[in-house]
């Protein structure tokens, strides 16, 4: 597999509360990702992990150091062609609650998306599209879910549908960032085989944030440890 992501040296650094010193929160990071590849990151809280995610994502701007997706700089990708970038890059995050807005129904929040990338003719095809995704995640019947609100759903629904967001684009790599965290257990299983199933449909590569060791060996090919930055 060839490599997809590089990370070189990648610092970030931030004021302190009291504005005199830095506060170190990732502090040289070399890494790489293959095509295909799962890689883990597991280390404590507060170690640097969530803000490597939305570096790779750009939600934040390195202090230092240089992210490259195919030998080109994420910086200049970004400048360049912005959409382009989120296509081919998602992230699923730990809340799902914390992701959309409440106001519009599931249909709006995936029709914005179909419609913005120009992915299916009609309103019949982008409907299929959404019914389709939603099935795939063994959300049934998908029309039921499409005109509810998110507060409407559980946790274990609402992560459902997150992934299936991020991955209705297929997207070359996803950032997850503890996304079975706020989960029950039993529905914990569920969503570790969504994961998989959709990244192997796509060859996405996947960076797997996580405390928990056990799980992340079990979803990853490998696995890198954060300590302090």
């Amino acid at each position: 597999m060839n490599n997809y992501i590089k990370i070189q040296n990648v610092k970030k650094y931030y004021k302190s509360s009291s504005h005199k010193d830095w506060v170190k929160a990732l502090d040289g990071i070399d890494l790489e990702i293959k095509e295909g590849e799962i890689l883990g990151l597991i280390g404590e809280s507060g170690c640097g992990k969530s803000t490597l995610g939305k570096l790779l994502v750009g939600i934040e701007k390195p202090t230092d150091g240089e992210i490259l997706f195919d030998d080109e700089n994420q910086l200049d990708i970004l400048k360049k062609d912005r959409k382009m970038f989120y296509k081919n890059v998602q992230m699923i995050f730990q809340n799902p609650y914390d992701v959309f807005d409440n106001r519009f129904t599931i249909e709006r929040i995936f029709e914005r998306i179909l419609k913005n990338y120009k992915l299916g003719e009609s309103a019949n095809e982008r409907n299929k599209i959404m019914e389709e995704a939603l099935e795939n995640a063994s959300l049934y019947t998908a029309k039921d879910y499409l005109g509810r609100l998110p507060r409407e759903l559980s946790g274990g629904q609402l992560q459902r549908i997150a992934i299936m967001r991020s991955m209705l684009l297929q997207p070359k790599f996803l950032v997850s960032d503890e996304p079975i965290t706020m989960l029950d257990v039993s529905v914990r299983s569920e969503i570790i085989k969504l994961l998989l199933k959709m990244t192997n449909e796509n060859n996405t590569s996947i960076l797997f944030i996580s405390h928990d060791i056990a799980t992340t060996s079990y979803i990853s090919d490998r696995i890198a440890i954060m300590y302090l930055g």
